[in-house]
């Protein structure tokens, strides 16, 4: 079952949604406010989001994803805006397990996602707990610390800045 709360106000060329929208359902609970243009790709669009859940395995396998994803708990929250070039991510921390990640930037809507440009950061008490969905990765176990950027271009993907900090001996 799922069940929503909220209000949703119409306009002419948007639905404002100006107290937070609330979506349940048995396993995730999401929080959207901001407006939505009736625009292709939602140009204009402006929305902060939190979502929950108890198993991001679970929740990513009903949009027919779930090779390599870990069957841990997860918390979201950030600020998602819709341009003509791209969807910007400002602000978007979460908790997956015991560790957080934070990302920044944009993914471009070129081909290729030419033009995508992420900043990603990450830290918890045991690294290996993100590999557990990876049968055949051996990680071992214990805290990290984790940043880099990533651009993509029509030919390239650069890394940028890459550190992961773990225990000696790890």
């Amino acid at each position: 079952p799922v069940s929503a709360r909220g209000s949703v106000a119409r306009q002419v060329d948007r639905l404002d949604l100006d107290k937070p929208l609330q979506i349940r359902t048995e396993s995730v609970a999401a929080s959207v406010s901001g407006p939505v243009f009736l625009k292709p790709r939602l140009l204009g669009t402006a929305l902060e989001i939190e979502l929950e859940g108890a198993d991001l395995r679970d929740t990513l396998r009903r949009f027919g994803v779930d090779a390599g994803i870990p069957a841990l708990p997860y918390k979201a929250s950030g600020a998602v805006q819709f341009s003509a070039d791209g969807i910007g991510l400002q602000g978007l921390s979460a908790e997956l397990g015991a560790s957080t990640i934070g990302l920044d930037g944009k993914v471009s809507f070129a081909k290729g996602l030419s033009g995508t440009h992420l900043k990603i950061s990450g830290s918890g008490p045991s690294m290996e707990e993100l590999f557990s969905g990876l049968d055949k990765i051996d990680v071992f176990p214990g805290p990290f610390e984790t940043e880099t950027t990533i651009n993509l271009s029509a030919t390239e993907i650069v890394v940028k800045n890459f550190r992961l900090k773990r225990e000696r001996g790890q």
